[in-house]
């Protein structure tokens, strides 16, 4: 079953906390990398995946994202942008919840501090349309980082807490199914015990790539990732905005 994906959901209302003192004046997505706010590499990936809508959950220094964001008023003909202001206070779960009457079967699903160059066509072309969620994921060697996912028989189970027994890391790409609203409700939960309870249900499909993994979740992400994008720029991607 070939799966048609227009729309893109990004969380961006987090306070940034880990990312001080760059937070203390703008959010985090908009933390400079090479010269240019993080968000606009996500953007410019999302218009090479031919989505045309992206829905951006704001929360903290909504009103400045926002801004920022419409500066790029030339991408108008290319893609729509929707931002949809939630309380700082809420959590990741209860955002998504706000989105409820969305019309689309399924969704990208993004967070707006990470940023993976994939084959995004392969995956949405090999991912299980019977599941409610299908991430992207890998080893955790390659990640550097602690894992939250493994594989047991055939199924994946996720974990809210990182784990040394879990073999493989989530980067935060998912595809959505709409029927994660039915599972959904508007308590102030993080997205992470949602995806928990979903690997329980057997309700969770995985995609392994080798990719490097690009991150601003600190300081010393971000200096690091500002070497590994422009790099990768200079050798793959042409420039969109």
């Amino acid at each position: 079953m070939k799966i048609n994906i227009s729309t893109a959901v990004i969380f961006c209302g987090g306070r940034g906390k880990r990312l001080k003192p760059i937070t203390n004046n703008i959010p985090k997505p908009l933390a400079p990398v090479c010269g240019r706010p993080f968000i606009f590499y996500i953007i410019e990936q999302l218009i090479s995946f031919k989505i045309k809508k992206v829905i951006f959950l704001t929360g903290y220094k909504s009103n400045l994202f926002k801004k920022k964001i419409n500066t790029l008023t030339f991408l108008k003909k290319k893609i729509k942008f929707v931002f949809k202001k939630t309380p700082v206070n809420w959590e990741t779960g209860k955002r998504l919840n706000n989105l409820k009457n969305i019309n689309d079967k399924f969704f990208l699903l993004l967070y707006s501090d990470n940023l993976i160059y994939f084959d995004y066509f392969k995956y949405i072309n090999t991912i299980n349309p019977n599941k409610i969620i299908n991430m992207i994921i890998q080893k955790k060697a390659l990640a550097g980082e602690l894992g939250n996912v493994k594989k047991i028989n055939q199924h994946f189970t996720y974990s809210h807490k990182r784990k040394k027994n879990f073999t493989y890391v989530e980067l935060g790409y998912s595809i959505v199914s709409k029927k994660i609203f039915k599972i959904l409700n508007n308590s102030n939960s993080n997205f992470s015990l949602v995806l928990e309870n979903l690997s329980k249900n057997k309700n969770l499909g995985c995609h392994k790539i080798l990719n490097k993994y690009h991150s601003i979740t600190d300081l010393k992400a971000l200096k690091k990732s500002s070497k590994t994008i422009l790099k990768f720029r200079k050798k793959n991607l042409k420039y969109l905005i």
